[in-house]
């Protein structure tokens, strides 16, 4: 039931969506992406692209100690493959959910 846009990097996906001004309701990334940005580079883009806080899902691998501040703060749902489907549709489900906040920027 959800339109899905799929892009081979950070980078297409961006343009595509400036293109576009289309806004997703939710972005599903994996945190190792090709191109030189990471998931989570890309979510932090697109969110402020659109000045709200777009619900953002982030596939990992596993999450070393050292990255779990970094992760906490990107206001993401974590999840670690691999993911059943019926855990990725809970998820988009949840964030679909609540409307996105206006992005605050410090």
């Amino acid at each position: 039931g959800h339109m899905v846009v799929a892009a081979e990097d950070a980078a297409h996906a961006i343009e595509h969506l400036r293109q576009t001004n289309w806004r997703p309701e939710v972005i599903v990334s994996d945190f190792n992406l090709p191109g030189g940005m990471n998931g989570l580079e890309m979510i932090k883009l697109i969110r402020s692209e659109f000045r709200e806080q777009v619900p953002a899902i982030l596939l990992t691998g596993g999450v070393a100690s050292a990255m779990q501040e970094t992760l906490d703060a990107a206001d993401c749902v974590i999840l670690i493959k691999p993911v059943p489907s019926a855990t990725l549709k809970a998820a988009i489900a949840q964030c679909c959910a609540t409307p996105p906040k206006a992005l605050v920027e410090s």
